[in-house]
């Protein structure tokens, strides 16, 4: 059976879509969990492995993000004179 150019790139983009969709929810899902770690909660979930590995490697892309928007310059919103 012989497919044609058009559905073999159509498939390719349909397997793109779903890994950068799964990839895309993953990420707003470690956001949000690194996120409620900041609230108040119990002290043993600091010890747990996924919480350890989450902070392992969300940090550092936070705090990345972070320095770089603090070099932004930014215009007061109103004139203070």
């Amino acid at each position: 059976m012989a497919y044609s150019l058009e559905s073999i790139y159509l498939s390719l983009l349909g397997s793109l879509n779903r890994f950068f969709s799964v990839v895309f929810s993953l990420s707003i899902v470690c956001l949000l969990i690194l996120f409620g770690l900041q609230l108040k909660h119990p002290p043993w979930l600091d010890s747990l492995w996924p919480i350890v590995q989450l902070h392992r490697w969300g940090d550092p892309l936070l705090g990345a993000t972070w320095a770089a928007s603090a070099s932004m310059t930014r215009y007061p919103l109103k004139n203070t004179e």
